[in-house]
C-alpha cells in the first residue's frame, strides 16, 4: 500500500489552476494504489468552500469504479 499523498493546503486557498495542478499530480502519483486523498495539514480559512466541493468532485470523478 503507497503512504498517503498530502494535498498542499495553498493550492486550496489558491483555487482554479493551481487546485487542478495539484490534484492530477496528486491523482496520477497515487494511480494503481489505494490511496487516503488527504488535505495535509488542514483548510485555511480563506479557503473558499467551492474549491473543497470541486477538489471532492474531482476525486470522485477520477477514482469511480
Amino acid at each position: 500500500m503507497k503512504a498517503g499523498i498530502r494535498f498542499a493546503a495553498m493550492a486550496l486557498v489558491a483555487g482554479g489552476a493551481a487546485m487542478e495542478r495539484e490534484a492530477r499530480s496528486i491523482l496520477r502519483a497515487s494511480q494503481g494504489h489505494p490511496t487516503i486523498f488527504n488535505l495535509g495539514h488542514g483548510v485555511h480559512p480563506p479557503t473558499d468552500p467551492d474549491v473543497l466541493t470541486a477538489v471532492a468532485a474531482r476525486v470522485h470523478e477520477r477514482t469511480a469504479r
